[in-house]
């Protein structure tokens, strides 16, 4: 009898451990998603950017979504079980800097090219006006392409 208690204690040790490891994981994953204005979720109900999210209970709530997927089923759950959802992502930064440089050099490049026979001062002058003017717009392209960390993943269909 002392040996089905012992094998029943540690099994009831075990699982405890394994809930309180759970818990630790969703306390950490919840205060990461309040301090995000904007997330980006893959649900068994399509792709959908949320705003102001919050993860509460085993429920992922927002105030605003938006899809991001052409397929939206009939009815979508407000707000989403966690059962439900495969990966979590928010936003790490963008490309304004990769552009802005890309924009720069093709632009100067460019126009260096294209002043090809006029006199060195002038082909220098529009060099740099054109780098600027492709650096600025490569930079405004840039900020609107986002870069995306995956907080929160796990199997099943994406």
């Amino acid at each position: 009898m002392s040996r089905v208690r012992t094998i029943l204690l540690m099994a009831a040790g075990a699982f405890a451990t394994t809930t309180l490891a759970a818990q630790d994981m969703s306390d950490t994953l919840a205060a990461s998603i309040a301090r995000e204005r904007l997330i980006s979720v893959e649900t068994a109900w399509g792709r959908y950017d949320l705003a102001d999210p919050r993860l509460d209970g085993g429920e992922l709530s927002y105030a605003k979504r938006f899809a991001k997927s052409w397929r939206t089923p009939d009815s979508i759950p407000s707000p989403f079980p966690m059962t439900g959802v495969f990966r979590i992502q928010r936003r790490s930064g963008d490309q304004r800097l990769l552009f802005a440089v890309a924009g720069g050099l093709l632009a100067g490049v460019g126009s260096a090219v294209a002043s090809e026979g006029r006199n060195t001062g002038e082909t220098i002058g529009i060099g740099l006006l054109f780098s600027v003017l492709g650096a600025g717009g490569g930079w405004l392209i840039g900020s609107s392409i986002s870069r995306w960390e995956t907080m929160y993943q796990r199997p099943g269909p994406p």
